[in-house]
């Protein structure tokens, strides 16, 4: 059967479609996935801030949501592996372990998850040790994460909270910081972990430069855009700061109080130089 040129018009109008309509699909796949990456990480970051409450068990649900959509996510394998473990489910536990191990055999949670006591009671230690870190009883605190976690807390808020009360104790603060250090190296994609080290780093003055410029590269952060803010504001007295408040000052032209601060510095770095 021979075809006539109608029949080619049409097969060409069809072809031209297909060539036409395939990078508007493959653009409507894409956005469909990272639509999914997002809602998963906003899933996620919901579970760490209820598990860090000691809620293991609303944790656990979500964890278990985000698994039905993306069966061999590691974050999500991890959490539902740790909250198992917290509300003293061994079974579910051990076998999300070993689907993560499967995963990916080096993930860094797997050694603190097998790590952490199988109590039913772990998850309402948690809530005590936040309880007691957020009245100031830092020591008490870190008893207790101590014996959930070791000296190897699992990623996620958790570890933001174990290293955030342990910088609080009297002998705690290089731990701390070594522990926030590693944990901005095993997760370089996540911005939790360099606002928390620059916050710490600007507690001591020795450490707060560096704090500041972490900070600095955070300020669409509005955590770490208050916690550089005032650590210019202690930074201020030190001659040296003068270019770091006039580079604030590019960004924040209104803040009259780093200005005011800016001109005494300036004052004095003139008065130190005449003389």
């Amino acid at each position: 059967m021979r075809l006539g040129w109608r029949d080619w018009k049409a097969m060409l109008l069809l072809a031209g479609c297909l060539t036409f309509a395939a990078p508007g699909m493959h653009a409507q796949r894409s956005s469909n996935a990272a639509s999914a990456e997002a809602a998963r990480a906003a899933l996620a970051a919901k579970a760490q801030n209820l598990e860090a409450r000691g809620r293991a068990d609303l944790a656990l649900q979500i964890w278990q949501q985000i698994l039905l959509s993306a069966p061999n996510n590691a974050e999500a394998l991890a959490g539902l592996a740790r909250d198992a473990k917290l509300t003293g489910n061994a079974e579910q536990s051990d076998q999300a372990l070993a689907h993560l191990r499967r995963v990916n055999p080096r993930d860094p949670n797997i050694a603190s998850i097998e790590a952490m006591p199988a109590a039913a009671g772990s998850a309402n230690e948690l809530q005590r040790a936040g309880e007691l870190a957020k009245e100031g009883r830092n020591d008490e605190a870190m008893r207790i994460y101590r014996g959930l976690y070791g000296d190897h807390p699992p990623d996620g808020n958790i570890a933001l909270a174990y290293y955030q009360t342990l910088y609080g104790t009297a002998s705690g603060k290089q731990e701390a910081i070594a522990g926030m250090r590693a944990l901005v190296g095993r997760n370089p994609g996540d911005p939790r972990y360099p606002v928390q080290l620059g916050i710490m780093l600007t507690y001591d003055q020795r450490t707060r430069a560096e704090g500041i410029r972490i900070l600095r590269a955070h300020q669409s952060d509005p955590e770490a855009a208050a916690a550089y803010r005032q650590a210019l504001m202690w930074n201020s007295a030190n001659p040296a700061s003068a270019a770091e408040l006039r580079n604030y000052l590019k960004a924040h032209p209104q803040d009259k109080e780093i200005a005011g601060n800016l001109k005494r510095n300036e004052a004095n770095l003139a008065r130190m130089n005449s003389g």
